[in-house]
């Protein structure tokens, strides 16, 4: 209660106006008007302080504006129902996210029944397919070699015996002066048959027929050496050249007979292995045809599926777009009998 418009009252006066506001005047030392006090000045003889004008502004009783008002207070309020509408979408919003989320993971874990993918898997399954019959190719020519050169043994085993035989009795029944000339024809007799054995292997392995051929072209050669070693040794000799040459030739006949059974066998297992590839085959296009069938039947499933919740879905926004309108109007009619 010490300032000066308490105890001073004849000081006061009209404020001024500034720019039609009103402005109060500041007493600058208030403790001139305080009687029986000392006045305390500043060292140095210096002015007074600075006066400085602060406006105030009273608010007098003008009439309001009932419609501004009005019209702020919809304002505000339509602010907020819209705030209110855009948070209840906002919830929806993030709720339609999650059911696509949920959606996407259904197809990702669903994709075999895409068109593309049982196009690759055709394409793998007949892959399989002829690498199969690859493999069971190469296993069934793998067997036919082993067995041709198990014949080939047993022929190069035969041919052995029977020139070995054929020289030590030769060299037992000779004479010493006849024994270099035998001996260069051991050799000579040899060397054709070891020509006839390379003839025997590449043809055996190329075609089974010609063996036959090259092996009775072998026996002529023999027969044509038999003369010349009778002229040389003489009849005993003749008679068993011709033995022994008949024993070589019905060893030779087995020896054919068992390369003959043998690709016989190659060949009936060669039928079986080709009858069950066919049939793995066919019960593979079977499968394939099957599964395009449960695939197709799957999608159209899944399309109608699609189309109900489509129209599940559109049935609900139109429901909720009516509910909306009709909360409008209910809003609107007592807007209007608050009015």
């Amino acid at each position: 209660m010490d300032g000066p418009f308490f105890r001073n009252h004849h000081w006061y006066q009209q404020p001024n106006s500034f720019r039609g506001l009103p402005v109060y005047q500041v007493d600058p030392d208030p403790e001139t008007h305080l009687p029986g006090r000392p006045v305390k000045r500043p060292p140095g003889g210096s002015s007074g302080p600075k006066v400085v004008r602060i406006p105030v502004h009273f608010v007098g009783s003008e009439q309001v504006d009932r419609s501004g008002s009005a019209l702020k207070i919809q304002k505000v309020f339509r602010g907020f129902l819209v705030r209110k509408w855009l948070k209840k979408i906002r919830d929806i919003k993030v709720e339609v996210d999650e059911i696509q989320g949920r959606l996407s993971k259904s197809e990702v874990m669903e994709l075999r029944g895409g068109f593309w993918v049982r196009v690759c898997r055709k394409a793998v399954i007949r892959k399989a397919i002829a690498l199969q019959e690859r493999i069971d190719a190469i296993v069934a020519i793998d067997l036919d070699c082993n067995d041709g050169e198990e014949a080939l043994d047993e022929v190069r085993l035969s041919a052995g015996g029977s020139s070995s035989s054929s020289s030590s009795s030769d060299s037992a029944e000779n004479d010493g002066n006849l024994e270099g000339c035998v001996g260069e024809g051991d050799k000579k007799i040899m060397e054709e048959a070891e020509g006839n054995d390379r003839e025997v292997e590449i043809i055996d392995v190329e075609v089974d027929h010609e063996v036959k051929v090259s092996e009775s072209s072998c026996v002529p050669e023999n027969l044509d050496l038999s003369p010349e070693r009778s002229d040389e040794t003489g009849g005993d000799i003749r008679v068993e050249g011709r033995a022994k040459d008949g024993d070589e030739g019905r060893s030779d006949g087995e020896v054919l007979e068992r390369i003959l059974e043998s690709n016989e066998k190659m060949m009936r297992m060669m039928r079986e292995l080709f009858e069950r590839n066919e049939a793995q085959t066919r019960m593979l296009n079977a499968l394939a045809h099957r599964v395009e069938l449960l695939e197709k039947a799957f999608v159209c499933d899944m399309m109608l599926r699609k189309r109900e919740e489509d129209e599940e879905e559109e049935e609900e926004e139109g429901r909720m777009y009516r509910e909306l309108i009709e909360e409008k109007e209910k809003k609107k009619k007592a807007e209007c009998i608050e009015n």
